[in-house]
């Protein structure tokens, strides 16, 4: 049987650890099911992730500035280590927010003043 998962995927308006800060009310999702992505080694952006499991319900609460999510790890290579690192408290979550769209472009369109 399959190990289900629940956690706390992103907080709005708090700063990532790479300094991104997702406004509230700007964030939409795709629909779901969605995989959940585990990474064995930092890597440039999620280079190398692979799915382990499926995000099955997300909770956008812009008003309290939590994305939560829960959903179930698949018996496929690397779950098990996901979910022991997991448990652990070691590897934590990192949502790929800007999928088809080039950061650097959108810093230099900041920059210039295009968008804000």
């Amino acid at each position: 049987m399959a190990r289900t998962w629940s956690a706390v995927l992103a907080r709005l308006g708090v700063p990532t650890g790479d300094g991104r800060i997702i406004a509230p009310g700007a964030l939409t999702s795709r629909e779901l099911p969605l995989p959940l992505m585990w990474q064995r080694a930092s890597g440039d952006g999620h280079s190398g992730a692979v799915t382990v499991g499926a995000i099955e319900t997300l909770m956008i609460d812009n008003e309290n500035g939590m994305v939560t999510g829960t959903g179930r790890f698949l018996d496929v290579r690397g779950s098990s280590e996901a979910q022991a690192q997991t448990e652990a408290g070691v590897t934590g979550p990192s949502v790929a927010i800007f999928d088809d769209i080039d950061i650097v472009e959108v810093q230099k369109l900041i920059e210039a003043g295009v968008i804000g």
